[in-house]
This record gives C-alpha cells, sequence and structure tokens, in this order.
C-alpha cells in the first residue's frame, strides 16, 4: 500500500552554542552572552521566550506559540506570527535554534 504517510510538523531544536547561555533581564530586555563565540546578543521578550521555550523542551511551532503566550500572559491573536517568524530567524542565523529536519521548512 502506498502512502499512508502523516506530516509532522516541523519541530526546533537548540543547537549545541544554544545551551549554556547566560541570561541578564531588565524590563522585558534580555541580554544573552553566547560563550562559543563570545557574543551578547540583546533579545526582546518575543526571542528570548522562544529560546526558554526549547529548553523547556517544547519544539513545533504550535508548541513554541502556545507558551510565549502563556508566559506574556497575552492572547494568541495578540502574537504577531510576523515576529515570530523574525525571532526563529535571528536565532538560526546566531546559531542557537535550528530546524530538526531542513527539509520540512525554510524561513
Amino acid at each position: 500500500m502506498v502512502g499512508s504517510s502523516t506530516l509532522t510538523p516541523p519541530s526546533l531544536i537548540l543547537t549545541p552554542e544554544g545551551h549554556g547561555l547566560t541570561w541578564q533581564s531588565w524590563d522585558g530586555i534580555y541580554i544573552v552572552y553566547q560563550a562559543s563565540s563570545t557574543e551578547t546578543h540583546v533579545l526582546n521578550e518575543t526571542t528570548a521566550g522562544v529560546l526558554r521555550c526549547l529548553t523547556e523542551g517544547h519544539s513545533t511551532l504550535d508548541q513554541i506559540s502556545e507558551w510565549i503566550v502563556q508566559s506574556l500572559e497575552i492572547n494568541l491573536n495578540e502574537l504577531d506570527s510576523g515576529d515570530l517568524f523574525k525571532a526563529l530567524e535571528r536565532l538560526v542565523e546566531l546559531g542557537l535554534v535550528d530546524w530538526s529536519d531542513e527539509t520540512a521548512y525554510f524561513l
């Protein structure tokens, strides 16, 4: 029988560089030091939320969205998907997160 395959949603994972970050926060701004590159990054709440969410093991876009909505205490319709995608794109560029299956989704 050919193909009753189910598509799984793309998943995000923390890269080795995404583990062991040093965090500081002030009034919704997050300063993250990445020892592997000796770089310091300034993150907003959405971007920081993605990283924190992945440290707790949540990995699909839906799971990440739900976690951010709960942690920021906002409604789902208040979460701008454009902001979320920008955050994901930036974290991938920094090498802190990656798609578990690179063929599954392209930013």
